[in-house]
């Protein structure tokens, strides 16, 4: 059972070694948990950001994050899938059966996306099918680190999210009788 006042406890844990914060947030882009290190000038240049505007540095930094998910997630799905044109030179020469052929060559999934900024490095993997978890570092730590520490959490934060996803789709499934 996820716990939402524990969250932000379990998202701290990553916060060592130039990590600077980790995020949860839904794929539109709505912030749900977040951990950031209170020196947050490392990550943003504080004369282009304004007072105000550091205090929702998490909401910005999740609906930027859930927004590159979504778009690289769309971009890869268009660019592997199948098209008329193109359906033959995906085929394995020895292929023994078309159809299967075609699905095992497009079951590719956008699985990390890992970005390199100006102020720092950003990991953004999805926890679930709803759930985008961001993970903000100084630029001084390496992209393996970063990666590393990000599938842990994910790992950790999977299954209780899994969870929701399936309640969510019954709920679903439910308005549309």
């Amino acid at each position: 059972m996820i716990q939402p006042l524990l969250l932000p406890k379990v998202l701290n844990q990553i916060n060592t070694d130039g990590i600077k914060a980790a995020l949860l947030c839904n794929v539109n882009g709505a912030l749900l948990s977040s951990c950031l290190i209170k020196t947050t000038s490392t990550l943003f240049d504080e004369s282009r950001v304004s007072q105000p505007q550091m205090k929702h540095v998490d909401k910005l930094i999740a609906a930027i994050a859930a927004n590159m998910w979504q778009f690289y997630n769309k971009s890869g799905k268009t660019a592997f899938s199948p098209s008329a044109n193109n359906e033959d030179q995906y085929l394995q020469e020895d292929a023994y059966d078309k159809d299967q052929a075609l699905n095992n060559k497009f079951e590719q999934t956008l699985k990390t996306l890992l970005v390199d900024c100006e102020y720092g490095r950003l990991a953004i993997m999805n926890v679930s099918k709803y759930v985008v978890l961001c993970v903000c570092s100084e630029k001084t730590v390496p992209f393996g680190l970063l990666k590393t520490k990000t599938k842990v959490l994910r790992d950790f934060l999977e299954q209780p999210f899994q969870i929701v996803d399936e309640a969510y789709e019954d709920e679903d499934e439910e308005e549309e009788y």
